[in-house]
């Protein structure tokens, strides 16, 4: 009987081996475009991100400070809310405390921070002495540090820009208007739809609405690096999208590299809470003052007016003498006749009944010395929300800025303010506009959309700055 001699296996035929290789390195190419993808977006995006919360901040900082100091020349306003903004935006990447003015030029202790606006990167280019390299660290920096300009000007371009923001608009329209990808709502030259600018920087202290920006860019029209109006970073250099660290197609898409812009609009709204002042903020003592009718004196109080009283005879902006009446009501006579009282006094810890529903009157502090001063105060703006005519649910419904001049006696004068629009003053701190359920008692749902229906619509009433894009 014979066997068969063993025999070795088949070996794969050399296309076959060839094809396995093409595969492998197919393979590798896909890995390295998903690496790329991955790294280069998400380092944009996370240097967007950055760049988002700095702008956001400082365009609420910019709009909240607009009517403040008051009495302030407009010129000088201008300029110090700009100051702000631009000094909230830099306070992010300040690690230390230290010189904000030193950051952006590298003269600040703390230049060599880790904290930025993703990293400092440029093209050494071909003919440097760095042969083309990519360097990170450009500026003897890693990260880029953003050095706003004021745009004292107010030239739409400019970093930070006060004008009137509109919701109304349609999206779809809005990108085809501009030239701008769908879902774009500004463009290359900047031009918004949802963002006016005034045609003189004189009228930038009535806007309503406060823009800051941040980019970085290759700067393709110019209006990136305008001295005094507009700022800019280097753009994100493609580095795994390159497969290189060298810079050898100047030609190429790639070579520009990544675009990374970030903008907040800020706008004014009706104030819906405050909190008291501290005793360190701003006011005056009532003092003197008998508000439960006891013979003795209750010390500290705060001013709530009806809201009847506010919009008849205190949003015009006129000063009214106001009398102190029994039981702690303020009569404003002639005038306001019509609504006699036209408001009360709160001692010191106390509040309207379900006022803390829509926020607290503001006590007014002071050093209880009996001479006439003047304060600027935020006094509460109350109505009667049950529509029974028999029962009285009187709510803080919003608050009004005046100029309170104090008694010597039963007499004092009160001036509303308004801010530069004439459309109520801009609170710089001790407000919010955005009413928050969970801080208070719950309101049956008429009930607060009563208040906030009247809220919305009170003339010349107190306003704060609010995110809105």
């Amino acid at each position: 009987m014979t066997h068969a001699a063993p025999t070795s296996p088949p070996r794969p035929r050399r296309a076959e081996r060839g094809a396995v290789l093409v595969l492998l390195v197919l393979v590798v190419f896909g890995v390295f475009g998903i690496a790329s993808m991955t790294i280069d977006v998400g380092l944009a995006r996370l240097t967007q991100a950055s760049m988002q919360g700095a702008v956001d901040g400082a365009c609420l900082e910019g709009l909240r400070w607009r009517d403040t100091p008051v009495g302030a020349p407009a010129a000088d306003r201008e300029f110090n809310r700009r100051s702000l903004a631009r000094d909230a935006l830099l306070r992010v990447y300040d690690e230390d405390g230290l010189n904000l003015d030193g950051l952006a030029d590298g003269t600040a202790p703390n230049r060599q921070i880790g904290l930025g606006a993703g990293p400092d990167i440029l093209d050494g280019g071909a003919g440097s002495v760095q042969g083309g390299l990519i360097i990170v660290g450009a500026s003897g920096r890693p990260v880029y540090v953003p050095d706003p300009q004021l745009n004292t000007p107010n030239q739409p371009i400019g970093d930070l820009v006060a004008g009137t923001y509109s919701a109304a608009f349609d999206p779809l329209a809005c990108s085809a208007v501009l030239g701008a990808p769908v879902g774009y709502l500004e463009n290359g030259a900047y031009e918004r739809c949802d963002f006016g600018v005034p045609l003189s920087a004189v009228d930038a202290v009535d806007q309503d609405a406060f823009l800051v920006r941040m980019r970085r860019t290759g700067n393709p029209a110019g209006l990136d690096q305008v001295a005094g109006v507009s700022s800019r970073g280097n753009p994100i250099p493609f580095l795994f999208g390159r497969a290189s660290l060298l810079d050898t197609m100047p030609e190429s898409p790639l070579h520009d590299g990544l675009t990374v812009r970030a903008t907040a609009i800020a706008d004014a709204r009706p104030v819906v809470l405050t909190t008291v002042p501290g005793p360190a903020g701003p006011g005056l003592a009532l003092a003197g003052v008998d508000v439960d009718g006891d013979g003795a004196s209750d010390g500290f109080a705060a001013v709530s007016f009806s809201v009847e009283a506010w919009q008849d005879c205190l949003s015009d902006g006129a000063v009214h003498t106001a009398l102190l009446g029994p039981g702690g009501t303020v009569d404003v006579p002639v005038s306001c006749a019509a609504v006699v009282p036209a408001g009360r006094l709160v001692p010191l810890g106390a509040t309207l009944p379900g006022a803390v529903a829509m926020g607290e009157p503001v006590v007014v502090v002071g050093d209880g010395v009996e001479a006439p001063r003047e304060g600027l105060q935020w006094v509460a703006v109350t109505a009667d929300l049950d529509p029974d005519p028999g029962l009285v649910d009187e709510r803080v419904v919003g608050f009004g800025a005046v100029l309170v001049t104090a008694p010597l006696g039963a007499q004092f004068e009160v001036q509303a303010l308004t801010g530069a629009d004439g459309a109520g003053f801009m609170a710089a701190g001790n407000a919010r506009s955005v009413f928050v359920p969970a801080d208070h008692p719950a309101l049956d749902a008429a009930t607060l959309s009563a208040a906030l229906t009247v809220n919305q619509s009170l003339a010349g009433s107190l306003r704060a700055p609010a995110l809105v894009r």
